[in-house]
């Protein structure tokens, strides 16, 4: 097997081994408390084990560094980092917003309207689902 066709199976053989890891760490929860480690743990076996099939099938190797734009990488991190300092501050959903926009406009998606719809629309569903639904504490400043 050739170097570059190696290099394709880091990512699935890394998810495996965080999957097994996950399902080691959960045998010491109860059994309530294991459910959702549980299945999330599976479902990345599931699928490290189908990309991993996929790759190795695969007639021509796509794993290439070259062309690869560091500075975007770095912004996004730094956007990141900001996000992290500000979500006590700010509260997650402001701060949730602020980032699904920055990232977009790093990215290089410029139309306005339709980036402040959709970071709307995905902090307003993720909110809801953690904060309303399943009554996760978030950080907030108003709710």
């Amino acid at each position: 097997m050739k170097k570059e066709k190696i290099g394709t199976f880091l990512v699935p053989a890394a998810f495996f081994l965080l999957a097994a890891y996950i399902l080691f760490s959960a045998r010491f929860m109860s059994e309530r408390d294991a459910m959702f480690p549980n299945l999330i743990a599976w479902i990345m076996l599931l699928i490290s084990v189908i990309e991993g099939i996929s790759e190795w099938r695969k007639k021509q190797v796509g794993f290439r560094f070259a062309g690869n734009n560091l500075a975007k990488v770095a912004e996004v991190i730094a956007a990141l980092f900001g996000y992290i300092f500000l979500l006590g501050k700010i509260g997650f959903y402001f701060d949730t917003l602020i980032l699904s926009m920055a990232i977009m406009w790093l990215l290089g998606y410029r139309r306005k309207i339709v980036l402040i719809m959709a970071s709307l629309l995905i902090t307003t569903v993720v909110f809801v689902i953690f904060y309303v639904l399943i009554k996760v504490p978030l950080p907030t400043l108003f709710f």
